[in-house]
């Protein structure tokens, strides 16, 4: 008898070791898949060295922050030639973008405000340079595609700060990082209009270093372009899309399954605004240039987002979720993904907002679908609002019109 209970006590010791060790184990790969993604992430973390400049070692408010700002000073009054006096205040402006990420890193109040001090000396060195080469074309044209290729980075970081600290500050001071934000990205704009494709373009392809996934990144940066840049530019940008999207696909040639779950992961680390990424993943869903294997892993993304980025509303206070949807106020800002996610939402205290807020997404898509005259783009338009009667017909008309007029045909 003694010898069958040790007999089965071993049993279930060995099933209970087995059973433990096989969940730590899987729990290791999960984890080791996590550090993978993270690692690779990192990689494209765009820091000190990748802006060629020191980390900084002081921040503002700091004892010794104005000793820095007076060795900048007497650094630029004694350089003289033009163009090396211009790489220092590229050095100062890029110096004043890491300090405010490190300050909105620190998470702490104190920090937090020290954050647009740091991101207003920014914008004055910004100026600076502008008006430097504004008056000197030919050291402009020199040096414009170095400034082009930073600009993609700075507008990562200006990202990065803002999402970090969006539930640190007030309303009013996040309007005020978003302000700095567009107004770098409208002077950027204005220095060449004529060329911006191109300019684009050749950023993307000076950012193509780093992990397979580099390319997410910069994606998510030209959709935030989209929504700050004139509608003329967006065109522009969408052929630099095109370009990005591009070089992603041949980074994600032969994808792995390991590199499938990395792709969802990778994607949720990138920092943006909800509808800007909520975009963003949609569009990727629908890109040509990708791989039907890559497009359906995707999809899926993009339904889990969206479910998620639901259930995140519908959690919200009464209060909060008012703040939520007025991202959805601008027409130009119009998305077909915008409205499938307003029509999921179920909740009675809004149910007006809502509506409203249906018909200015509505007026803005219907404005995209008379501006478009690609096939391609209308008949993907026409798959992503199957359930919108209106804007199907719509665009089932505007096909018409344009197999009719194929001068109308890009």
């Amino acid at each position: 008898m003694k010898l069958l209970k040790i007999f089965s006590l071993a049993i279930i010791i060995s099933f209970i070791s087995g059973f433990v060790f096989t969940s730590v184990q899987a729990l290791t790969l999960d984890n080791d898949a996590l550090a993978n993604v993270l690692i690779e992430f990192e990689t494209d973390k765009i820091n000190a060295k990748s802006l060629n400049i020191e980390e900084p070692d002081v921040l503002p408010g700091q004892f010794k922050y104005n000793w820095q700002i007076f060795k900048e000073n007497a650094g630029l009054f004694f350089t003289f030639d033009k163009e090396n006096k211009i790489a220092k205040l590229e050095e100062i402006a890029n110096r004043r973008l890491l300090e405010a990420k490190q300050l909105a890193e620190l998470g702490t109040a104190n920090a937090a405000n020290h954050v647009e001090e740091a991101l207003k000396r920014y914008e004055e060195v910004r100026q600076k340079i502008n008006l430097r080469l504004e008056t000197n074309p030919e050291l402009k044209e020199r040096l414009q595609a170095k400034f082009d290729s930073n600009q993609l980075k700075h507008q990562q970081i200006l990202s990065a700060i803002i999402e970090k600290l969006r539930n640190k500050l007030p309303e009013d001071k996040l309007n005020n990082l978003a302000n700095i934000k567009k107004d770098d990205a409208l002077r950027w704009y204005n220095a060449n209009q004529d060329k911006i494709q191109t300019r684009l373009e050749t950023a993307i392809d000076n950012n193509n270093v780093g992990s397979k996934f580099k390319q997410l990144k910069n994606i998510t940066t030209l959709e935030e372009l989209s929504d700050i840049l004139p509608e003329e530019a967006r065109d522009k940008i969408e052929a630099a899309k095109v370009r990005a999207e591009e070089r992603l696909a041949e980074k994600l040639a032969n994808i792995t399954t390991e590199d499938k779950e990395k792709l969802e992961k990778y994607i949720s680390n990138i920092k943006t605004s909800e509808i800007v990424k909520q975009k963003f993943i949609s569009n990727l869903k629908d890109s040509p240039e990708l791989s039907p294997v890559i497009k359906e892993r995707i999809e899926n993304i993009f339904n889990n987002y969206s479910n998620a980025l639901r259930n995140k509303f519908e959690n919200l206070d009464t209060t909060e979720q008012e703040k939520f949807l007025n991202q959805f106020e601008d027409k130009l800002r119009s998305h077909p993904a915008n409205i499938q996610f307003l029509e999921s939402l179920d909740t009675p205290a809004n149910r007006i907002r809502i509506q409203n807020l249906l018909e200015t997404q509505t007026e803005g898509i219907k404005a995209r679908i008379q501006q478009t005259t690609d096939p391609v783009k209308l008949r993907v338009l026409e798959q992503n609002l199957q359930n919108n009667p209106v804007l199907k017909r719509q665009i089932q008309q505007r096909q018409t019109e344009v197999r009719q007029a194929p001068s109308l045909e890009v």
